[in-house]
């Protein structure tokens, strides 16, 4: 009954939040959003400290609950391991049982565990983003979501609208499908070695190389509900273990080490001598079943372990509050050179290569506030990316430096940032993002203006244009005169709040005449002055 409980839940969890990813209207933000905020990293980056304890008290009372229940990249790989069982060429083949399932027993990897532990700690006090970015399994989920399976989905609308449009049905509409080279092989290399260990190996990524699935397993250690066996009842018959996807149940020594069990209940109704059972049992009076058996290696005595955990949380801790102290001084107002001059603020030391647009300094997105806040919070989910409406928004590559690539940056290839949309800060789980309103947007500057006068096609060639000015939503580019009734681009760079409209409609190619250089840290744009509307007098009707 549990383990069909447990499955139920889980894929109607793990289907909305794909769906979530999967759906480009705003019409789902307001009911699905808050399934994104109740994943662990998450939380931990937007110093959501309620959800956190009320995740760490239910993995106390129930084991990894959220690893079976909640984490898509475990429900992922159950799904996968269970299409590669037929058939499959990864399973071992040399015996009858073997052919009847594809796990069994091994020691916990307790050596590469902690070292991915380390590194996401690290990740968190050295701002190298990329790092956690690569390791948590929901930002992972999430990329294989939108750069795989979301293309596949939108293909699908644009057929299905094409079609309605044939028989007079216009309730739905055709999309633009971006495609991102770069982060596509990402997203398949992550799903080809997530598969393989799934289909081989069961849970391995989740006990092995999971960070969130290592430090909830220390915990687990210690629930008061577990998985329990009756070793005066058990007969050593294997059948338990070789159905584990955790390969945690030791029959050898009649031991299960529950810091890998995952609470997906397999082994609960297959043993034929009801050694078996998920119940309560007091941490200071542990049965003997958990007790591991002189010699083995399937984890640590009580006590170390305990040692364990309390040094894991308080390493944990201390990059808790390296990452506030840090995200205050990010979000806290510049006054050093970063913030002095024009040229100061919007020329990044981390220059990157000239590109078709020739920025050399990368815009982060609304509500980031800095360069050093997305880093600290920023797991490149690809929520926001899939959510954009206009496209804005794509995975960097160099332009925040190697510790950000992933990470959200403006490209205004496909589109410009809409005035008043504030999708992407609403929508943001790590706080990487943090939720602004659209009179906040008006006034934060995240770039800024620039013209090459040379390349502008009234100046290069005497023809009228004006693109930029009419797109321009605050007035920072408008237009003067230049030669007879041509008029030209003229900039007032403070009005300007780097939405790149001018950029996208710009029709110089391949360098733009008009572009946006970003902030490393975002500034306050000045609102233009509005001019005195003239009295219009009107004779008779006014016709």
């Amino acid at each position: 009954m549990l383990r069909i409980l447990r499955r139920i839940v889980a894929l109607i969890l793990f289907s909305v939040l794909t769906l979530f990813f999967l759906d480009f209207s705003k019409n789902l933000i307001p009911y699905l959003e808050p399934l994104v905020r109740i994943q662990f990293l998450p939380a931990l980056l937007a110093h959501s400290f309620i959800l956190l304890g009320i995740l760490l008290v239910l993995t106390w009372l129930f084991g990894r609950f959220y690893c079976s229940f909640l984490c898509p990249m475990g429900i992922l790989q159950d799904i996968l391991a269970r299409l590669g069982k037929t058939g499959s060429i990864f399973r071992k083949k040399d015996s009858d049982k073997r052919k009847k399932s594809c796990y069994e027993y091994h020691p916990a990897h307790n050596k590469f565990r902690w070292a991915f532990l380390i590194i996401l700690i690290l990740g968190f006090v050295t701002g190298l983003s990329i790092l956690p970015a690569l390791l948590d399994p929901y930002s992972a989920y999430g990329r294989i979501v939108t750069h795989l399976f979301r293309p596949l989905y939108l293909y699908g609308n644009n057929l299905l609208a094409q079609s309605g449009v044939k028989v007079n049905e216009h309730s739905l509409y055709a999309v633009e499908i971006v495609f991102r080279s770069g982060v596509f092989l990402v997203a398949v290399g992550t799903l080809l070695i997530v598969g393989f260990l799934a289909v081989r190996f069961g849970r391995l990524y989740c006990n092995t190389v999971c960070p969130v699935g290592t430090f909830l397993g220390i915990l687990s250690r210690f629930s008061l509900f577990k998985v329990r066996l009756n070793a005066e009842k058990c007969k050593s018959c294997g059948m338990c273990a070789r159905i584990c996807k955790s390969s945690c149940i030791d029959i050898q020594n009649k031991i299960i080490d529950t810091s890998r069990c995952v609470d997906c209940f397999n082994c609960l109704g297959q043993c034929r001598f009801d050694a078996l059972s998920y119940r309560w049992g007091s941490p200071a009076k542990t049965p003997v079943s958990d007790v591991p058996a002189s010699g083995s290696s399937a984890m640590p005595p009580a006590d170390s372990s305990r040692r364990t955990f309390l040094s894991l949380l308080t390493a944990l801790g201390t990059a808790i509050c390296h990452h506030k102290v840090f995200a205050l001084q990010a979000d806290a107002p510049s006054d050093s050179s970063e913030s002095g001059s024009s040229a100061s603020k919007t020329v990044s030391s981390l220059e990157v290569p000239r590109g078709k647009d020739h920025r050399d300094s990368a815009i982060s997105p609304p509500g980031s506030r800095s360069w050093k806040h997305l880093a600290r919070h920023c797991t490149a989910c690809h929520l926001c990316i899939t959510k954009c409406p206009s496209n804005v928004l794509k995975p960097a590559f160099l332009e925040y430096g190697i510790g950000g690539m992933l990470q959200p940056t403006m490209s205004f290839e496909h589109g410009f940032c809409n005035y008043d949309c504030t999708v992407c800060g609403e929508i943001c789980p790590n706080g990487a993002l943090t939720p602004f309103t659209q009179e906040e947007k008006h006034t934060t500057q995240i770039g800024e203006v620039h013209l090459e006068l040379e390349l502008c096609i009234t100046y290069h060639d005497g023809t009228s244009c004006g693109a930029c000015a009419e797109h321009c939503p605050t007035g920072a580019v408008h237009m003067i005169p230049h030669k007879g009734a041509l008029t030209i681009p003229e900039l007032t760079p403070e009005w300007c709040v780097g939405c790149g409209a001018c950029e996208y409609i710009c029709p110089v190619r391949p360098i733009r005449a008009i572009h946006v250089e970003g902030h490393r840290v975002h500034q306050e744009a000045q609102i233009a002055p509005q001019k005195p509307q003239e009295e219009v007098k009107l004779d008779d009707f006014g016709f």
